[in-house]
């Protein structure tokens, strides 16, 4: 218990795939012709009817557009639609929190112009930092504007932040650009920590790297002995390191006050 309540790293098991088909997942075989409103208010019933849940946070899929091997008049037929899809996304927290589910944006700075799966490999963008900006930040900054409570950050190496090889998800520069330049207060989760495109460091190493670059809270997929040790590992590194022990105490302190919102 005392590590679990002292250590900001939480163990989520990723079973919901809300809306997997719909266009801003930008996966093959999507229609990117279709309006992403239409769809997400097909959707969006969901949230009525679905039961109680004990986890009530909901990631955003209507965030970002993972083009995985779709021709590029489609790809740039789709960022023409990013208006919508940050109508849409307003209209997913709105009710996301009047039904008490703390609504959660991803993956920043944008998987867009990926050309790889992040699960696979770590991908990189190539593109300066106000192209970014013009297109792949804008529903990011459109949410923080929002007040969005949670976002979680993407194991991309985005060569406007970091011109070393760097995950996004590990980079100062770029949660320093989320904090400061963006003025984003809330929470900031990872992206699952076993993915390939995060694993090169080791999972104990990119998690410290991680908590000094910003990020608040972790995800897992599993609750096995490799991750309990991690945890362990990670508390004992903690209690023996001023510098990390604060970072950890702050963002306890931002995940409590996020709780207590949506009691």
């Amino acid at each position: 218990k005392r590590q679990l309540n002292f250590l900001v790293l939480v163990l989520v098991m990723m079973t919901m795939n809300f809306c997997k088909n719909n266009i801003a997942t930008g996966r093959q075989g999507t229609n990117a012709k279709q309006k992403p409103k239409k769809k997400f208010l097909k959707e969006f019933s969901v949230i009525k009817e679905r039961e109680p849940i004990e986890v009530n946070l909901w990631h955003e899929y209507l965030m970002y557009a993972q083009i995985f091997g779709i021709a590029d008049e489609v790809a740039d037929q789709f960022k023409k639609l990013y208006p919508e899809v940050i109508e849409a996304m307003n209209i997913f927290i709105k009710a996301s929190r009047k039904n008490n589910i703390i609504p959660c944006v991803k993956h920043f700075p944008g998987h867009g112009d990926a050309d790889k799966d992040s699960h696979l490999t770590l991908p990189k963008i190539d593109l300066k930092l106000e192209e970014m900006e013009s297109i792949h930040i804008k529903p990011f900054k459109s949410a923080v504007e929002n007040n969005i409570e949670m976002i979680m950050v993407a194991h991309l190496h985005c060569t406007c932040f970091d011109k070393e090889v760097l995950p996004t998800s590990l980079s100062v520069n770029a949660l320093r650009y989320l904090r400061n330049t963006l003025n984003y207060n809330g929470v900031v989760i990872s992206d699952d920590m076993v993915m390939k495109g995060v694993q090169d460091y080791g999972s104990l190493e990119a998690v410290i790297m991680a908590i000094k670059a910003g990020v608040d809270m972790f995800i897992f997929r599993d609750s096995n002995p490799e991750t309990l040790e991690i945890i362990n590992k990670l508390v004992n590194i903690v209690e023996k390191d001023d510098e990390l022990k604060k970072l950890v105490i702050e963002s306890n302190e931002r995940i409590m006050s996020l709780k207590k919102r949506y009691r």
